[in-house]
């Protein structure tokens, strides 16, 4: 305000068409003692809450917004303010889950603004993936870590996505399980082949064709990786072992992405990425 009142410091006009709840004021965003603040406001649909956020500071005339970036894609978010090492604030924005069934199981997602000196706004700084307990997760983490070329990490984590007891499925644990782990089996012996261990791999799609036959869940990818192993063994070409896989299965590819398909908070994969043909 000035001396002799009040004056107008930030407005926002009026949508009758939003969703948009009326603002709240969270925290001092940059811990100096001036007025500065977090504004949010909730968007809410069928389902799902989400934040609008802003960062109002005091720029010695009126309030303006130093927020880049946007959070209305994180749904429920929790939203706390955080001090780096170097003692520069940050707002961590985490989004904890949808709220319909047929999102799937949800991945959280931490999205970290920065406040940034020299510019004097908050910027994106950091986002990532936290932990879960969820088969599927871990299994989007061992293909992530094999296209990043983390092969070791890659197939620890395949075979844990077969074998671990402790994990989570989402509506049908027997059949998610059998048909997850036998796709997490069959790019192992992917990965085991391209990488020369040749007996390791035909180990695991010994195990993956008796565990998994015909009328099983999981028995196409069984098929896949048997027809992966023919055709690899005559050209060592992983391209063309990924294209004689697919066509493997073509047939009843529907179903199989179907299988594979967890809410839409989660990649569907296509019958492409099934077998990467690199």
């Amino acid at each position: 305000g000035a001396a002799d009142g009040y004056c107008l410091a930030w407005s926002e006009a009026s949508d009758p068409t939003s969703t948009l709840a009326l603002p709240r004021l969270l925290a001092d965003v940059n811990l100096d003692g001036r007025q500065d603040v977090i504004l949010s406001r909730a968007e809410c649909g069928a389902h799902t809450c989400f934040e609008d956020l802003a960062v109002l500071t005091w720029d010695g005339t009126t309030l303006a917004n130093r927020w880049d970036g946007s959070s209305l894609d994180l749904p429920y978010p929790e939203v706390r303010i955080v001090e780096a090492t170097d003692g520069a604030p940050q707002v961590q924005v985490t989004g904890t889950g949808f709220g319909s069934v047929g999102a799937g199981p949800y991945r959280p997602v931490r999205r970290t603004w920065r406040w940034d000196a020299p510019s004097g706004r908050l910027r994106v700084a950091a986002e990532e993936r936290l932990p879960s307990a969820y088969r599927i997760h871990l299994l989007q983490d061992a293909m992530a870590a094999e296209s990043a070329g983390r092969t070791q990490d890659a197939a620890d984590m395949y075979r844990r996505v077969m074998t671990d007891d402790q994990l989570l499925d989402w509506q049908d644990p027997a059949s998610e399980r059998a048909n997850l782990g036998a796709f997490a089996a069959f790019r192992l012996v992917r990965l085991l082949l391209i990488a020369g261990e040749v007996n390791l791999a035909q180990g695991e799609l010994d195990a993956l064709q008796s565990g998994h036959p015909a009328g099983a869940d999981g028995h196409a990818f069984a098929v896949m990786a048997a027809a992966f192993r023919e055709s690899f063994a005559g050209a060592a070409d992983p391209a063309a072992a990924c294209d004689a896989a697919r066509q493997a299965v073509e047939a009843s590819a529907g179903d199989i992405l179907r299988r594979l398909d967890f809410g839409y908070a989660n990649p569907a994969p296509t019958l492409a990425e099934l077998c990467p043909g690199s």
